[in-house]
């Protein structure tokens, strides 16, 4: 009677229990459907694919399963809930037209079954899709009810208020699904509801449910609301519903009954009976169906009560009695009181019961779990008998399971330990082949597991199988993606269901949904090699999270079974929502389990960008914390998803619409959701990802206004001539194959246009090189034409050129600059949509690559090549207009992608590439300036103007305003638009104010550009007259300009009357001047207007003697450098050329040792210098004066021995003692060490054959002692500086460390110093021969004196005579001059 074959209709039954049974023909009423739906399903037996041959780990799949999830599969109870046609369920009407529901862009038609045996019907629903993605769908059933799908009441009956409406009053309940009926159920405290949520109507009336008033509703609304459940019969699903609190229960044999409006027939035709032996604050919690006509009812305190309708003769009543451990029956008043007293030690907490199958004819099983992990196996007795086959307390092997193959906390004994849910296998865990037949007290399930933490709980699924009074673990799958704790006062307690095809089970949680693969992966040497690494991926999983910020929350759920083999699904009640299916797709074909292991970060990004703007907002997408991606696999995943989208690949977006332009426009609304949803979630991004995502977004928006565009100019062509094409049609058409995927006729693919946009805008870079190509390939197709069409034909090509290029790259810039706070870029430096600097680690831009900036800059030139030449020709004016009008736009296209180009090259690691754009930003410059001028010369000169001043370049704008200028004193036709009506002397006068205001506009940068051009044009003179408008900037710009340095005296004398600046101004050309006798002038200029400042304001005298002083001191070394040329100048006199003299010099008077081949080199060049009349270096002339020698003419015989004295005169009018002292002691060391060893110390020391006068004549003939009296003169016996001793001299200048101490020698290298110091080394060698040998150390101090006593003695005698010292002025004082 239990078992599927024995089931009956309810009047049959109670009418002869022991007749036997028929099964329903298929002709019954509860078999017929809509032949018309059936016809329009497009599902056959070939529909799906075949399972996979190992699946879940355990099982492959067959039609017959004998587990249901705790509810029988007894086909002729589902027989009889297939009829749609049940009128109680539709709502009475009269009827009306069907209309085709509109749904959102994720609405679609998804196939689900009814029962007929062991299949469903399939029908068709419309649902709304939530999210979906390789692995699962969730969708929303369109078959719920308004009055559920809005907040309404807790899933465990406790009441929450919540007014539907003003005009409404609250109502709270509690749902239940029978998805082997097809059908929904909703307990009020009044009512019961119930509809069929599977049936596919697409009628545009409203669903209402069947509303059946309860007899027993709970006294008030403090009390947990009535359970109720549906029990599948022959014909219509019979209700029963129980009041918890009082026990009370009610049972109709058919919902018609049931739903009667008559309150006395409904009364008759039920049955009627309360829970005997409940105490007192006991209330029942569930109710599972243990058989036709029975029942297992929960209660609170851990007890379950087995209730039976029908009596063993057929009699319908009531009965109640409680399971057992012993399996003694405790019928009437005192069993129930029986039951009573000894329920202290039933006490426990119940996880779940669960209804199995039926073993024997009258028998079924029932499964009791106790959240401490004890489970009991009940046979129960269609006569109301039960037995309990075994009972196993399975805690230690769960736990021991769980450390082995689980995820467990290393602290585990402070997690308490529970079981929370069970559903029963539909295949064996051994064999892995479903389950045909179970020995009496065997079962196979599937048991979620908690360990509960404060923090966090860890839950598992465990296969086990319960036989012969032992609990065996058989797989263990820890689930890692969720770990949050459970609340103590959860309204839903969480679920396990596995649905009959086994390959995934879903754990419903209060506010989630877990999905977790049961599959096993293969064997394999890759596999076992991982397995033994420890590195083979757990099965996949992941977590569905519902709106955190809605009251949304699982209320019931119930696994979908049907005979569709690829097909795992689970229907869920969620509150404030409505019905919702999880629906788990099958691994496809070749596909591993370890390919199919791991949630990617793409996946989760897709969901959130598709369908995180629902309008009901059901999902969260924002993540959980369990599962986590490297910044990497982020950053990786949004590149990615951005390109799927831009390619219009996503699986997201339709790739066909009627329009194109809404589908770009999908695609763009998907690219700006991608940004958001990745800085909403994974916060900051690498700065290259952040940028090609924009690129990505901006290369969208372009392809959006290159649509429009061309539709535009579609709409604007001549309807009746067929021959005109359009050209952005020529050009997808001439577009090499490599940048776009052909159009196929044969599949009537005929719009080329069309079919570009939906699969190729992402290489849109290189469509755009076309638009220029285009033009000459159409042009040399055209050669035979007449000149005048062939002129047209050419305008007309280079206008719509320009229109698309300036659609597609003027939008991706402003796209690019306007979104940058969207990217979150806004510390880039950007004008015009072009980065200032950072190119560093981008990619090439895709807006100026080679090919871009290079048929920008094509089209350009010949845009304005065609405008130029098309002034002597009759071509119609609107195509000159129109093409005159966006030749501005594109000449500042060309400025954005030449500048970008050259940027990014030369921020490029590559020095090839580097030095590439250093020579494309010359060349652009050049070009910049020229584009320009020839924009203004084909009448856009006023745009001309703005671009200049745009782009603040300063030379063009020069010339521009210069053009302009002479135009107007010319009183001519301008070719920059002009009022020619106003006079010639206005339009003047306004040229020199708008020139005068560039000034304050842009400063020096005017100035510069201003004042060069004109100085280069040889208009020094006008800007010198005209200097009263602007003169201030006049003299600012020829201060900053020391090449125009005299000019700049020529404004200082005469326009500022500054005499002190126009001195400074030929000191500074002084400096940069070559030639000797320049320099000259230019200096006793200088002195002459110092002197003239000092008659001009008195009160600058000490401002004025400095300069003075500088001055003096240059032209003291000046006139040294002349006396050194007129010394050697009669030897020169029998050279034949220059390069003569030069050679005699350095034969005559070089006194370099040959070994000194460093100082050799530099005296060669110095002597050239000087023979060439060219300014030597202060130091280098010192140099040269200590290393040379020889015979003086007649007339200038002193000249050789004041040498050294005339070295360190300049070295003093260098004035280094202060600001470079390490410098200064260096040149010093060096021209005394050189006047040290000019003489034989060693002859000079040996006095045994001498006489007093010649020992004196001896010394007074050495260097030292000429040299010495030569400063006693010129410093009147007080010299500035002592002489060094020789011994002080060895080591200073002779090493590397040395010289590098002075700052002349910064820019020296090693070897080169390394050369100067031997060099320098023969000089010490020398230096320390006559410390030794000629007791020069001992001598210097006599000789040096005596030379004072020279100097001394002559001065007296000078004095006594009244002469005035002439040989010590001609040899230059300090600060005299000579």
């Amino acid at each position: 009677m239990f078992s599927p074959e024995g089931t009956v209709p309810a009047s049959l039954a109670f009418r002869n229990p022991k007749r036997r049974q028929r099964n329903p023909s298929d002709d019954s009423l509860g078999l017929r459907h809509n032949p018309k739906r059936l016809r329009r399903s497009g599902l056959n037996a070939d529909t799906f694919d075949p399972p996979p041959a190992k699946t879940n780990g355990h099982v492959k799949h067959t039609q017959h399963v004998p587990y249901v999830n705790g509810h029988a599969d007894v086909s002729s109870q589902r027989d009889a809930a297939s009829d749609t046609t049940n009128p109680a369920i539709r709502n009475p009407g009269p009827k009306k037209p069907q209309r085709e529901r509109r749904a959102s862009r994720n609405e679609g038609t998804v196939l689900v079954s009814h029962g007929i045996r062991s299949a469903f019907v399939l029908v068709a629903i419309n649902v709304i899709v939530q999210t979906k993605n390789e692995f699962y769908i969730v969708s929303q059933l369109s078959t719920t009810p308004d009055r559920f799908q809005v907040p309404q009441s807790s899933g465990n009956g406790r009441a929450i208020p919540f007014n539907q409406s003003s005009n409404k009053k609250t109502e709270t309940w509690r749902a239940e699904i029978y998805n082997h009926l097809g059908y929904a159920l909703a307990v009020t405290q009044e009512y019961a509801l119930i509809w069929r949520y599977t049936q596919g109507s697409t009628s545009a009336e409203p669903l209402k449910p069947l509303k059946i008033k309860l007899l027993h509703p709970p006294t008030n609304a403090r009390q947990p609301l009535p359970l109720g459940i549906l029990v599948p019969t022959s014909g219509e699903p019979s209700l029963l519903v129980v009041t918890p609190a009082s026990g009370k229960i009610t049972y109709w044999e058919s919902l018609s009954s049931a739903a009667s409006a008559d309150s006395g027939r409904r009364k008759q035709q039920c049955v009627q009976g309360v829970v005997s032996g409940m105490t007192s604050g006991e209330v029942v919690t569930s109710i599972v169906e243990g058989e036709p006509r029975g029942f297992a009812l929960t209660l609170s305190s851990g007890r379950v009560a087995h209730i039976t309708i029908a009596d063993p003769q057929g009699k319908q009543s009531i009965t109640t009695q409680y399971l057992r451990g012993d399996g003694a029956q405790s019928l009437g008043v005192f069993g129930g009181l029986k039951n009573i007293f000894s329920s202290a030690s039933w006490r426990r907490d119940i996880a779940a019961v669960r209804a199995g199958f039926s073993a024997h004819r009258g028998h079924r099983q029932l499964v009791v779990a106790t959240s401490k992990g004890e489970f009991q196996i009940w046979d129960l007795n269609w006569n109301g008998t039960q037995s309990l086959l075994c009972e196993i307390d399975g805690k230690a092997d769960l736990l021991r399971s769980l450390a082995e193959g689980g995820d467990v906390f290393q602290d585990r004994h402070d997690h308490q330990f529970e079981v929370l849910d069970f559903t029963f296998s539909p295949t064996d865990l051994e064999s892995k082949e479903p389950i045909r037949h179970a020995a009496k007290g065997d079962c196979q399930l599937w048991v979620l597991t908690a360990l509960r933490g404060r923090d966090s709980s860890q839950y598992n699924i465990l296969g086990l199988i319960l036989a012969a009074g032992s609990l065996t673990v058989n797989v263990v799958h820890p689930i890692s993606c969720y770990k949050s704790p459970l609340s103590s006062d959860t309204q839903f307690r969480p679920r396990i269901l596995v649905p009959e095809k086994g390959f995934a089970a879903f754990i419903a949680f209060e506010k989630s949904v877990v999905l977790i693969s049961l599959v096993e992966v293969e064997e394999s040497p890759s596999s076992q090699l991982q397995l033994e690494a420890h590195t083979l991926p757990d099965p996949f999983q992941d977590s569905i999270e519902y709106n955190k910020t809605k009251p949304y929350r699982n209320l019931a759920c119930a696994a979908e079974t049907t005979d569709a083999e690829n097909s795992s699904s689970c229907v869920l009640m969620v509150h404030g929502f409505g019905m919702i299916r999880f629906l788990a797709r099958p691994m496809q074909k070749n596909q591993s389990a370890v390919d199919r292991a791991t949630v990617t970060a793409a996946t989760k990004i897709e969901q959130a960008v598709f369908f995180g703007n629902m309008p009901q907002d059901l999902l969260d997408f924002s993540g959980r914390p369990e599962i986590s991606f490297s910044q990497d696999q982020i950053e990786r995943a949004a590149e990615d998803v951005s390109d799927s989208i831009l390619k219009g690949v996503s699986d997201y977006i339709p790739r066909e619409m009627p329009s194109v332009d809404a589908q770009l426009r999908r695609r763009a609304v998907a690219l700006g959701d991608l940004i958001r949803h990745l800085r909403q979630r994974y916060g900051t991004l690498g700065r290259p990802t952040k940028w090609r995502l924009l690129w990505d977004a901006e290369k969208m928006a372009a392809a959006q206004k290159l649509w429009r565009t061309y539709q535009a100019t579609q709409n604007a062509a001549p309807k009746e001539d067929k021959s005109h094409k359009n050209f952005l049609a020529e050009v997808v058409e001439t577009c090499s194959e490599e940048y776009k995927i052909e159009n196929q006729p044969e599949k009537f693919e005929t719009d080329g246009v069309r079919h570009y946009f939906i699969n190729d805008i992402w290489r849109l870079e290189c469509l755009l090189p076309y638009t220029d190509l285009t033009i000459q390939l159409m042009l040399d197709e055209n050669a035979e034409d007449d000149e005048e069409t062939g002129l047209i034909t050419h305008g007309r090509y280079i206008s719509e050129a320009i229109e698309y290029q300036v659609a597609a790259l003027e939008t991706a810039f402003s796209f690019r600059e306007a979104h940058l706070r969207s990217y979150d870029l806004t510390h880039e430096s950007m004008i015009d949509g072009v980065l200032l600097q950072g190119y560093e680690g981008l990619d090439e831009p895709w807006t100026s690559t080679g090919h871009v900036a290079a048929r920008v800059k094509n089209l350009t030139e010949r845009a304005l090549k065609f405008l130029d030449d098309a002034e002597e020709s009759d071509i119609s004016e609107a195509i000159l207009a129109k093409l005159a009008k966006n030749c501005p736009r594109q000449i500042e296209l060309f400025n954005r992608t030449q500048i970008e180009q050259f940027r990014w090259l030369r921020a490029h690691s590559d020095p090839g590439m580097r030095a590439t754009g250093v020579a494309l930003q010359e060349q652009y410059f050049d070009l910049r300036k020229q584009r320009f001028v020839d924009l203004a010369r084909v009448g856009c000169g006023d745009d001309a103007l703005r671009l200049s001043q745009r782009y603040e370049d300063m030379d063009a704008l020069v010339e521009l305003m210069e053009i302009k200028r002479n135009n107007a004193q010319n009183a001519s036709a301008l070719p920059i638009s002009e009022d020619l009506s106003v006079a010639p002397d206005i339009l003047l006068r306004k040229c020199d104010e708008e020139i005068a205001s560039f000034f304050a506009k842009y400063g020096n940068q005017w100035a510069d550009a201003y004042f060069s051009k004109n100085i280069e044009n040889n208009q020094a003179g006008r800007i010198l007259k005209q200097s009263p408008m602007y003169q201030k900037a006049l003299t600012a710009f020829l201060r900053r300009k020391p090449q125009y340095a005299k000019l700049r005296w020529i404004n200082e004398v005469a326009a500022e009357r500054n005499y002190v600046a126009a001195a400074e101004s030929l000191q500074q050309t002084s400096k940069r001047e070559s030639k000797l006798w320049n320099k000259k002038i230019e200096l006793s200029m200088a002195k002459l207007t110092l002197l003239a400042a000092t008659q001009q304001t008195p009160t600058q005298d000490d401002a004025v003697k400095k300069v003075l002083n500088q001055t003096n001191r240059s032209v003291a070394i000046i006139s040294i450098q002349e006396d050194l040329y007129r010394y050697m100048e009669p030897t020169l006199r029998s050279a034949i050329d220059a390069d003569a003299e030069a050679v005699l010099a350095m034969d005559k008077f070089r006194a370099v040792s040959a070994y000194q081949h460093y100082i050799g080199d530099f005296m060669k060049r110095n002597v050239a210098h000087l023979v060439d009349r060219e300014i030597i270096d202060p130091e280098d002339l010192i140099e040269t004066l200590i290393y040379m020698d020889g015979e003086a003419a007649e007339y200038y015989d002193v000249y050789s021995d004041r040498r050294f004295f005339l070295a360190l005169q300049i070295l003093r009018h260098l004035n280094l003692q202060k600001s470079d002292p390490a410098r200064h002691q260096l040149l010093e060391a060096a021209i005394w060490r050189r006047c040290y060893i000019q003489d034989d110390w060693e002859s000079i020391n040996r006095t045994e054959d001498k006489d007093e006068k010649q020992t004196v004549a001896e010394t007074e003939g050495t260097m030292l002692f000429i040299t010495a009296k030569e400063l006693f003169k010129n410093d009147n016996l007080h010299p500035t500086t002592p002489i060094p001793p020789p011994t002080s001299l060895l080591s200073l200048g002779t090493s590397l460390p040395s010289l590098r101490s002075s700052s002349r020698y910064t820019s020296f290298s090693d070897n080169e110093l390394l050369r100067l110091a031997a060099d320098l080394a023969h000089e010490t060698r020398a230096l320390e021969r006559w410390i030794q040998n000629g007791r020069l150390e001992e001598i210097y101090p006599g000789v040096v004196e005596a030379a004072r006593e020279k100097v001394k003695v002559e001065m007296e005698t000078e004095a006594k005579e009244g002469r005035m010292p002439l040989e010590v002025l001609k040899g230059g004082k300090a600060e005299g001059g000579t």
